[in-house]
This record gives C-alpha cells, structure tokens and sequence, in this order.
C-alpha cells in the first residue's frame, strides 16, 4: 500500500512539473509587445515554435498578434463593431451593400498588408465580405440566414 502511495504521488509530482515546463515568452517579443500595447489588458500568451502569440483586450477591441522571438510584429488581428471600421471602409460597404447592417469586422494586417473581413445582414441573407485597405470588394459570399 506504502508502494502504491509513493508511486501516485510521484506520477502527480511528475505531471505537475511536466505541466509548468510550458516555453517562456521571448525577452524581445515581450519589450515589443509593451511598447506598442502598452495600454493593454487580460493578456494571456501561447508560444508556438519561434512566435509569440498575445490574445488581449484594449479598449473596446478584442485583439490578437503575433510577434517573432526577435521582436518584430509578424502579423495583428483586431475584432470590432461597425463604428471602429474606417470610414472610407464604412463609405465602400455601406454604398456597395445599401440596407445591409453590418455585423463584425475582423481586420487582418499582415506585412503592412491590411484586409478586413465583415460580416453584413438584411431580413433574409448574411454576406461576408472580403475589403482591401482601398475599399475594395476583394471577394463576396452570400448564405440564406439560418437563425430565421
């Protein structure tokens, strides 16, 4: 019974160590991340290989980068209502999509790249659209409403 008693507390002891031996953010991405998002808040981090992926608030948008373990921004994703979106986006979609709400935006920079994914509704359809950082309709799907 003693041997029983030793052997799972040594397998927890083990499983426990093993659980917090999880990769430490990088230094650099970490002073990168400070610096530009200083204001951030309910950060929480997943390392994968050589990137450092920070999921956190600020402000009102919900947010999500990327950053290399030498410091520099690979790559943001920012989530947000209709009156965060830039107006000459807004302008484009409103007068491409007369009478359409629109729903969420995901905007994606990449490469000093920015597109942004919105998702529109009217009384029967749902759109999503693809707009470069021209205003440009890049791609359009629609789909009926499946909550009606």
């Amino acid at each position: 019974m003693k041997k029983l008693i030793l052997i799972v507390a040594a397998f927890i002891t083990v499983s426990v160590n093993a659980a917090n031996d999880e990769p430490a953010v990088s230094a650099k991405a970490l002073e990168t991340f400070h610096q530009v998002f200083s204001e951030a808040a309910d950060v929480s981090w997943r390392i994968t290989g050589k990137q450092n992926e920070a999921s956190f608030n600020l402000n009102t948008i919900r947010m999500r980068v990327v950053i290399d373990n030498n410091g520099k921004l690979v790559s943001m994703l920012r989530y947000y209502k209709e009156e965060d979106l830039p107006v000459n986006i807004r302008y484009s979609v409103k007068k491409a999509f007369e009478n359409k709400e629109i729903m969420g935006v995901t905007e994606f920079s990449k490469n000093n790249d920015v597109s942004y994914y919105i998702v529109l509704l009217d009384h029967k359809k749902m759109f999503n659209v693809v707009v470069d950082s021209d205003g440009g309709i890049i791609q359009k799907r629609i789909y009926d409403r499946g909550d009606l």
